[in-house]
């Protein structure tokens, strides 16, 4: 499992530079950043019965994700193209690629999609344009905040796909009211805008009132579609036997709304009760999981032909 990064060279896109370098400083081997179609597409063609974290920042279609520009035309990633997302889940900083998500999903068994159903707005909209640079330094680092405080919550303390959506709306909100917070001179410095907009009136209004709209507009785009119950398992910390026993509880009662996706659920208690020393609970949840998805177990387990045959024998 790792996190695969699509972040094509784009206008409007380099502000997310940030989140970019967060997620390669944080999981160093864990991640690969893409800016390229092809050398992702190539990447991906090798790991399709693998359950990777696979991120896009970039702009988005109800159709298509928008990659780089080659001869001066737009790459475009389509639905048939992004059925190499199988087995994974897909995490789409993209506008407007909610139904995309959904048929990601049901046609190519993308385990989840997170995403955004309409366009995310990245402009804070005032009247007369008024201080629309100053509201757009502090919007951008706004989602660059909540986007790397989310990713670090879902995957450090084990949530599932719903809880990172929800997650990510209520980090939105508590930027905000972070922000809100702020004396003058904390704004200045922290969003490198002058004291004389810190301290004006005007400014602060749309601060309180179009800056809210505008976030509230983003937290109602976020979509979720695939199965919400989906946590990865490689990032699961397996050091403390009571929190894993929780886990196991939690993930035994969660039903997938698509049967096939069970290999995934079966092959994750398979390595908890696999970590508790519980080898007869943790074999009967891969035998369930290889009658599903034989390659995916073969390749994620490491268990040879031979092992893989015992598991194969009934009782």
């Amino acid at each position: 499992m790792k996190i695969m990064h699509f972040f094509p060279k784009s206008n409007g896109l380099n502000f997310l530079k940030r989140f970019q370098e967060h997620l390669e400083g944080n999981y160093n081997d864990g991640y690969q950043h893409f800016s390229k179609t092809d050398d992702f597409y190539e990447v991906l063609d090798t790991r399709i019965n693998n359950t990777d974290i696979i991120v896009f920042t970039a702009h988005g279609e109800p159709t298509h994700i928008v990659g780089e520009q080659k001869l001066g035309r737009d790459v475009l990633l389509t639905l048939d193209d992004l059925g190499r997302c199988k087995h994974s889940f897909v995490f789409a900083f993209s506008c407007s690629t909610g139904d995309l998500g959904a048929e990601i999903c049901r046609q190519h068994k993308a385990i989840a999609y997170l995403g955004f159903k309409d366009i995310i707005d990245l402009v804070v909209k005032t009247e007369g344009r008024a201080f629309s640079d100053d509201l757009r330094k502090i919007l951008r680092k706004m989602y660059n905040d909540a986007l790397c405080k989310s990713f670090n919550e879902f995957l450090g303390k084990n949530y599932n796909v719903d809880q990172f959506a929800r997650t990510l709306s209520r980090n939105l909100e508590m930027v905000y009211a972070h922000i809100l917070a702020m004396s003058p001179e904390e704004l200045k410095v922290n969003f490198d805008i002058s004291l004389k907009v810190a301290t004006n009136s005007k400014f602060l209004w749309h601060l309180r009132t179009d800056l809210l709209t505008t976030i509230d507009g983003v937290r109602k785009r976020i979509v979720v579609h695939g199965e919400s119950e989906f946590i990865p398992w490689l990032f699961i910390d397996t050091s403390d036997p009571d929190k894993l026993k929780n886990l196991i509880e939690k993930i035994e009662k969660c039903v997938y709304k698509d049967d096939y996706n069970n290999y995934y659920k079966y092959f994750l208690l398979w390595f908890l009760y696999n970590k508790l020393g519980l080898t007869e609970d943790a074999n009967r949840y891969l035998r369930s999981s290889l009658v599903i998805n034989l390659e995916y177990v073969k390749q994620n387990s490491f268990l040879d032909e031979y092992e893989i045959a015992e598991l194969k024998q009934p009782g």
